[in-house]
């Protein structure tokens, strides 16, 4: 199991989106796909939505029409966009995608209005945007961060930095990013339009601390 996503469906249903590693070998193919009963706390078996290699991280546009999913195309580490579709078992189509150019993501997440898509790279310790189309696709990078150095607290795990998780402030204003490596998060200003970050400092942490995510 990667990551789950929860999404309303009807009254008393809910979508449920399920990342997954896909190992060599291994039963998981992909991203699947599950309903939730609310007044039951039941969990309908999963079934097989789209096929694609280790959707470790998925996140939904606010639209609830898109969902995106890190994950591994032609041998590239990248970032894909899936159209949602209709009715009460919906498939997923992939819309397209793009590489990262820099290792797999561990975090990815939209801006709050939809029109940018951010991604964490916990093994190249950086940050990458993208700029989503009105349709939902998602256009070339147009940033990628690296982070630079480690605590060295815990030694084998802060040696270097390790991005872990990406998201907005509730203004929309700013982007954080949690650095297990750094001890610190890194804070961006965000410009959606242009979907660009500019460095704008760090918020420091207890040594040791290893931060991954934020809410």
């Amino acid at each position: 199991l990667g990551a789950c996503f929860v999404q309303q469906s009807q009254a008393d249903e809910l979508n449920v989106w399920i990342g997954t590693v896909t190992p060599r070998n291994g039963l998981s193919k992909g991203i699947y796909h599950a309903k939730l009963n609310t007044a039951n706390g039941k969990l309908t078996a999963p079934r097989l939505a789209a096929e694609i290699s280790s959707p470790g991280f998925l996140a939904l546009h606010p639209n609830g029409q898109v969902l995106y999913a890190t994950g591994t195309i032609e041998g590239e580490p990248s970032v894909v966009a899936f159209q949602i579709g209709q009715g009460s078992s919906p498939t997923l189509s992939m819309i397209n995608s793009q590489p990262i150019g820099d290792g797999g993501a561990a975090h990815l997440s939209t801006d709050r209005t939809g029109v940018a898509l951010l991604s964490a790279q916990y093994g190249g310790g950086s940050v990458a945007i993208f700029p989503l189309a009105k349709d939902g696709s998602i256009g070339s990078l147009t940033k990628l961060i690296k982070h630079e150095g480690g605590s060295r607290i815990v030694r084998g795990r802060q040696d270097k930095p390790h991005a872990h998780w990406v998201g907005t402030s509730p203004d929309n204003r700013f982007a954080f990013v949690p650095d297990l490596g750094m001890d610190k998060v890194a804070i961006y200003r965000l410009d959606v339009e242009r979907a660009s970050l500019t460095a704008h400092g760090f918020g420091e942490l207890p040594p040791g601390s290893g931060p991954r995510h934020m809410k």
